[in-house]
């Protein structure tokens, strides 16, 4: 008789930390279906950090889908004035957490983001 022991997904959960490393206020603005998903979005004071738990069977849940959709766009607002597309400015998507460890995931806004903001929106550096 053999018996085959495959991996059993178990319920996980993810540490993600978004870390505002600038002196503005910056909102991110998760788009789901054309409109902001406020179960997704957050805003982060300037110099401070937030922490969302998320948690799946198999491993931790992108912090940027819930279970009625995923995000068509995300757009980081500074000072409830300069967005950025950050779906059009790839390299400063949020999506792209720093992997830390299996379950933790770091993400860092800094002063790059928000001259890239100023760039995009017509203001000269």
């Amino acid at each position: 008789m053999f018996f085959s022991y495959a991996s059993c997904d178990k319920w996980v959960c993810g540490d993600n930390w978004f870390v505002n490393k600038t002196v503005h206020k910056i909102h991110v603005n998760v788009y789901c279906h054309g409109e902001v998903n406020n179960e997704l979005s957050f805003l982060i004071t300037p110099n401070d950090s937030i922490n969302r738990i998320t948690c799946g069977w198999g491993g931790p849940v992108d912090p940027f889908t819930s279970n009625t959709c995923g995000s068509d766009s995300i757009l980081v607002v500074f000072n409830d004035t300069l967005p950025l597309n950050t779906f059009k400015y790839l390299e400063y998507n949020p999506m792209n957490l720093k992997v830390l460890s299996k379950t933790k995931f770091r993400y860092e806004f800094t002063e790059a983001h928000y001259q890239k903001a100023l760039e995009v929106n017509g203001y000269s550096r």
